[in-house]
């Protein structure tokens, strides 16, 4: 993998942006998933029968390709610590530590807002 800084030359993370999940743990997502990626959140978002479905992530603390976050409303003490790497366009993020430890998600870089696509 390369780089966890943006090519684009500013100091954001690369793994910032909006990302569609094209495996997770194996699998391809159903129903389809997407990341929205921030500085102060992972939102995991998917449409639902019930409508728009969005899991927010609040990051706690990045240290190069390290994000620690948790699930909003947990407790800090039940944050997880997910491994970021991005090549070119892909996305690998890989859980570090926590109930999810082991998960991987691969990713692939979109140009549309995932809340557009899901409510699709």
């Amino acid at each position: 993998m390369s780089s966890s800084m943006d090519p684009s030359g500013d100091d954001r993370p690369a793994w910032v942006g909006w990302w569609r999940v094209v495996r997770y743990d194996g699998a391809v997502p159903d129903p389809p998933t997407y990341y929205d990626a921030t500085l102060e959140s992972w939102d995991v978002i998917k449409a639902e029968a019930s409508g728009l479905y969005v899991a927010r992530h609040p990051i706690l603390e990045v240290r190069g390709n390290t994000i620690r976050l948790k699930d909003e409303g947990e407790d800090d003490e039940r944050a997880e610590r997910w491994r970021a790497e991005v090549d070119g366009d892909r996305l690998r993020v890989v859980a570090a530590s926590g109930p999810h430890e082991g998960a991987v998600g691969i990713g692939e870089r979109i140009d549309t807002d995932p809340r557009r696509l899901a409510s699709r």
